[in-house]
């Protein structure tokens, strides 16, 4: 059962999981523990999987605000997840499921650690939205350097930035992360983009050498390698 699995379905006692764009549902199953993000905020806890039987204890989640559409969304997974009593896995889709619940997970790709660490990636635009209503704008030189080590350092474009990440799924997670520097007027906005980027936790897709990386909300950088 262990992996990293995106929720593709779901209902609840209270009724359908809605699914917002941009708002991706994950969970991770790992050594006993469950965590993940439940639309807006992260959740982890404690498992125990015997055969089909599942029971979660102890689940603990963050408690940041999003939009209403995204907190509904969240509530009802967080409810559906809690009542699941059985899991089941038939190839890359996993289920669990309850007396009123049933959770519809498909299998993740795992992070293209490889490729991504101990290279220094170079800003060239930030996205902000998906499809016909999405934009990219061009920035700032900044830098994004994650090592095999676990740490990382880089710029957003006005600010030095340095910090420890982990993988969580199929997501990349700054543990720690500072910000040292001043910025103009002009680079505040980008400044705060990259950051609230990067300190979300975010996806990585390398194609060539270009880096796409995409947090909540679909707001996300481009970045290439030299």
């Amino acid at each position: 059962m262990e992996g990293s699995w995106l929720l593709t379905a779901g209902r609840g006692p209270g009724g359908e999981v809605a699914i917002v764009e941009g708002y991706r549902i994950t969970l991770h199953i790992a050594e006993g523990r469950i965590d993940g993000t439940a639309a807006c905020n992260g959740y982890d806890g404690s498992v125990q999987i015997d055969g089909d039987s599942l029971k979660l204890d102890e689940m603990f989640i963050t408690q940041m605000g999003c939009a209403p559409d995204v907190m509904e969304s969240e509530s009802a997974y967080t409810e559906a997840l809690t009542t699941a009593t059985t899991i089941e896995r038939a190839g890359d889709e996993l289920v669990l499921s309850g007396p009123d619940s049933e959770l519809r997970f498909e299998l993740l790709a795992p992070v293209p650690t490889a490729d991504l660490v101990d290279t220094e990636w170079h800003l060239e635009s930030m996205i902000s939205g998906s499809g016909p209503e999405g934009t990219a704008s061009s920035a700032a030189p900044a830098t994004l350097l994650l090592k095999g080590d676990g740490s990382f350092s880089g710029t957003t474009g006005c600010r030095d930035i340095e910090g420890e990440w982990v993988e969580r799924g199929d997501e990349i997670l700054f543990t720690a992360m500072s910000a040292d520097g001043h910025c103009p007027n002009d680079l505040q906005a980008q400044d705060g983009h990259v950051l609230q980027v990067l300190g979300d936790g975010f996806t990585a897709e390398i194609e060539g050498r270009s880096l796409t990386v995409l947090s909540a909300g679909d707001v996300g950088l481009v970045y290439r390698a030299d």
